[in-house]
């Protein structure tokens, strides 16, 4: 399989296609539903119930017992090594999976999953106020799913790549803040965010800083072929 970069994009270019292609259709990414809240806490035990009273310990447990239009509320502290993966067929775009701070409160995802990744998404999901510190994986946010938002999460500090968009569409990357990734010093590979033969694609009021590459590159996939109609605004590179 070849890639080939197709475009860079700085903060303030919008794709002249975009804004005639693109329509609502980009807006249209996953929101919270009602369905079945679950809590995960670092003092919790993975065969507790799942209640606020008794948490499980691990996203990874969670993975398991997922449903349409289920919340996943993460408690406050680190999950060294803990990852979630959203199986293919669990969530629908009217019933995403979530997975969200408690209020008040940071979650700090420290390590990764046999994939090389923290989580990875297969189905429509919402991402919303989490912090991945260090996570030593290739992509941070893995996605395959249309319908997927990634948004006021902390990105800080890994050799791979933060977001990576894997031939799907209707995907928003909003309000997170992107900090140190990819091999700065050296080759300088690795994107904040990558696109690879993505389209309908919304990346906004984000701030990225330390990029070992691109902060958004949209590449050729000869699987997928080019990423396109994709919106940029608002962010402070």
């Amino acid at each position: 399989m070849v890639n080939s970069t197709i475009g860079i994009f700085v903060c303030g270019l919008v794709l002249t296609s975009a804004l005639t292609t693109v329509g609502e259709t980009t807006l249209a990414a996953a929101t919270p539903s009602v369905g079945p809240t679950v809590y995960v806490a670092p003092w919790g035990n993975d065969s507790n119930s799942g209640s606020i009273h008794a948490p499980w310990a691990t996203l990874h447990h969670a993975s398991f017992l997922l449903q349409a239009g289920e919340t996943i509320v993460l408690r406050g502290g680190l999950y060294p090594n803990d990852y979630l993966i959203v199986p293919s067929g669990v969530a629908t775009e009217q019933q995403p999976i979530t997975v969200t701070a408690y209020p008040g409160e940071v979650p700090m995802l420290t390590g990764g999953a046999p994939f090389s990744t923290v989580i990875t998404i297969y189905s429509p999901t919402l991402v919303d106020g989490l912090t991945f510190l260090r996570p030593d994986v290739s992509d941070v946010v893995d996605i395959w799913s249309s319908y997927v938002t990634v948004q006021n999460c902390t990105f800080k500090e890994t050799g791979g790549q933060f977001v990576r968009i894997n031939g799907t569409s209707n995907v928003t990357v909003q309000n997170n803040v992107f900090d140190s990734n990819g091999y700065i010093d050296t080759d300088g590979e690795n994107d904040a965010i990558v696109m690879l033969g993505a389209n309908n694609i919304l990346i906004q009021n984000n701030y990225g800083t330390r990029t070992g590459h691109y902060f958004a590159d949209a590449i050729y996939n000869s699987a997928w072929g080019p990423s396109k109609n994709i919106i940029l605004r608002d962010n402070t590179i």
